[in-house]
């Protein structure tokens, strides 16, 4: 059962990473966005699933990503008001792709294609 300080840290780990992304991903990466933050109940790991708006600069976006980590982790580290700064893991959120997907197949099934 998740606590109150979890989400709380959950939406605080949200918003900081989306500003560090905003300021710090290249412009010719286009738009991405942090869709959530999952914070384990120990609060030492925050997998951050993101999306980006061009599915092929996905990779580049996450490499990106996944090598800044730890300038991620220790801005966060001298700006949270906690005891450990959880451990960030980048996540391609590919839940819009699949929900696309299933209304394209409902759409084909309900016009018989």
């Amino acid at each position: 059962m998740k606590t109150r300080r979890v989400y709380e840290v959950s939406a605080l780990l949200k918003q900081m990473i989306s500003n560090l992304i905003v300021k710090d991903l290249p412009e010719d990466m286009g738009i991405v966005t942090v869709i959530d933050v999952i914070v384990t109940n120990d609060l030492k790991l925050a997998k951050v699933y993101i999306s980006v708006i061009d599915q092929n600069k996905e990779l580049d976006v996450l490499d990106f990503l996944v090598k800044h980590t730890k300038q991620f982790q220790h801005y966060l580290g001298k700006n949270l008001k906690m005891k450990f700064t959880p451990k960030l893991e980048f996540i391609i959120d590919k839940y819009q792709d699949d929900l696309n997907r299933v209304e394209k197949l409902y759409e084909e099934i309900e016009h018989g294609t």
